[in-house]
C-alpha cells in the first residue's frame, strides 16, 4: 500500500512490537492538510475496535477510537459519524506528538469523507494486522 497524499486517506502501519504492545505510525491526510504520528496501541484494544466497526451503523451511535494520551507522548484519535442520507461518512482525525521540547507539540486535525463500504475495507485490513501483529490498515476517502 502506498500512501498519496494528496488523496485522503488514513493508514495505521505496525512498526514495532513486543509480547504487550505495538507500535503503529499513523499517517491521515484528506488531501488538504496531513499528519503522522507513532503511539504504542495494544491489539486487544484494536481487536475491541474491530467489533465495533463490524457494527457500525447499526447503533446509530457515533464511533470513537483513541490511542495513547492527549497532551502526552503521542496521541491518536478518530471519530466516525453517522452517515448522510448519500451514504458519506464523516470521519474526524487527531493526531499529536511532542518533540524533546517541553512546549512543542505537532497536532492536526482533519476530516475525511469514505463510503460506508470503505469502513468494511478498512476493517478487513485491520483485522489481518491485528492477527499478524503486522502490515497495514488503510481506510481510503473521497478526494475534494
Amino acid at each position: 500500500m502506498e500512501f498519496d497524499n494528496r488523496k485522503s486517506q488514513l493508514e495505521l502501519q505496525v512498526i514495532w512490537k513486543d509480547s504487550d504492545l505495538i507500535e503503529l505510525r499513523v499517517k491521515a491526510t484528506n488531501g488538504r492538510f496531513s499528519g503522522i504520528t507513532e503511539v504504542y496501541d495494544t491489539t486487544e484494544s484494536l481487536n475491541d475496535w474491530v467489533q465495533l466497526l463490524a457494527q457500525f451503523p447499526k447503533d446509530k451511535q457515533p464511533l470513537v477510537y483513541e490511542a495513547g494520551e492527549k497532551s502526552g507522548y503521542a496521541f491518536w484519535g478518530m471519530r466516525i459519524n453517522l452517515p448522510d442520507p448519500t451514504g458519506l461518512v464523516g470521519v474526524e482525525i487527531t493526531l499529536e506528538e511532542n518533540s524533546n521540547r517541553k512546549a512543542w507539540q505537532d497536532k492536526v486535525e482533519l476530516e475525511m469523507l469514505v463510503y460506508l463500504a470503505a469502513i468494511d475495507n478498512f476493517r478487513e485490513q485491520l483485522t489481518k494486522l491485528i492477527l499478524k501483529e503486522e502490515g497495514a490498515a488503510s481506510l481510503y476517502g473521497e478526494s475534494h
